[in-house]
């Protein structure tokens, strides 16, 4: 539920970072995900603050999750 995570991230934006970025890392398995999700990322006026990498590599990730502030995690389960 990514849509839903860009969402939360603009709220942040506007209640406590107006500085945050939010980084979206991981495969793409459902086909228009990344444009779904830039959509919601310009309709909430953060396009300029998310970034979509999809898939990366284990050590790509770990300084991912090394330089991070938070772990934000949106699931439907």
């Amino acid at each position: 539920n990514v849509p839903l995570a860009v969402r939360a991230f603009a709220d942040y934006r506007r209640r406590f970072d107006p500085h945050a970025r939010l980084i979206v890392a991981g495969d793409r398995p459902v086909s228009g995900h990344v444009a779904e999700v830039e959509g919601v990322a310009h309709e909430c006026g953060v396009s300029d603050h998310v970034v979509v990498t999809g898939k990366v590599t284990v050590p790509q990730l770990k300084a991912l999750y090394l330089t991070a502030d938070a772990l934000l995690v949106t699931s439907f389960h």
